[in-house]
């Protein structure tokens, strides 16, 4: 799926940079969708997770609240570097 999905939005523009994001499952697509267009060496400026769960910390052995926590304490920390690193310009 994300596979197609780097296809159509690279029809519609060719190169990047992007931004997008996904709400629920959609944020995990969304997640895989950045992943793929960085390894076709694209640049992806911001991707939105919105209510997304992290597939990755299904196997842990943390109860969920804590994953949730941590995941979005991780998230936040990556939100604020990459806003200092280039903020958003109109």
């Amino acid at each position: 799926m994300a596979a197609r999905l780097v296809e159509i939005i690279r029809t519609v523009q060719p190169v990047g940079p992007y931004r997008f994001a996904g709400w629920s499952l959609g944020g995990v697509l969304a997640y895989e969708v950045a992943t793929q267009l960085i390894g076709q060496d694209q640049m992806v400026e911001f991707v939105g997770l919105i209510d997304a769960d992290c597939p990755i910390s299904r196997s842990s052995t943390n109860p969920p609240q804590a994953r949730n926590r941590s995941s979005q304490i991780s998230l936040l920390g990556l939100c604020e570097r990459l806003a200092r690193e280039a903020p958003l310009t109109s």
